[in-house]
């Protein structure tokens, strides 16, 4: 029905779920044993049952929409990266844990990796080893 293809044409279907709890036959509200109050519906916003139905439905969504359960349950401070210098980065490391770059594509740290290198006298080549194993470029 409607309900159901607009919820999987939907750009972000986890905040679109109104009607699917009873198109489902689960009841839009139950009582709270406890507080007598209404329960939330089990297809609220940002539910962990509409976390699934996303990746059974339409999985290309759910990786903004896992985003925003994990804000929305445990706070944003875990959906954010916090920034970072390579001054910081580099004196957390150690000749035993080197700094390790993993990147989206179309990142390229390298020359801020290289001008931070030459102002601590470290040249690409002498004392500062750049090693890229992305797709097509580690051991053959």
């Amino acid at each position: 029905p409607t309900v159901w293809r607009t919820f999987a044409d939907s750009p972000e279907p986890d905040l679109h779920t109104e009607g699917l709890a009873a198109s489902l036959g689960l009841g839009e509200e139950a009582a709270v044993p406890d507080s007598g109050g209404p329960a939330p519906s089990p297809l609220s916003d940002c539910s962990f049952l509409s976390l699934l139905l996303i990746k059974t439905l339409c999985e290309d969504k759910l990786p903004a929409a896992l985003q925003r359960y994990v804000s929305a349950h445990l706070g944003q401070q875990f959906t954010e990266s916090p920034p970072s210098s390579l001054a910081d980065i580099y004196h957390d490391s150690t000749p035993a844990t080197p700094i390790i770059f993993i990147l989206s594509q179309g990142a390229d740290p390298t020359s801020s990796l290289s001008r931070f290198g030459e102002t601590l006298g470290r040249t690409v080549g002498s004392r500062l080893h750049i090693i890229s194993l992305g797709q097509g470029q580690g051991p053959i």
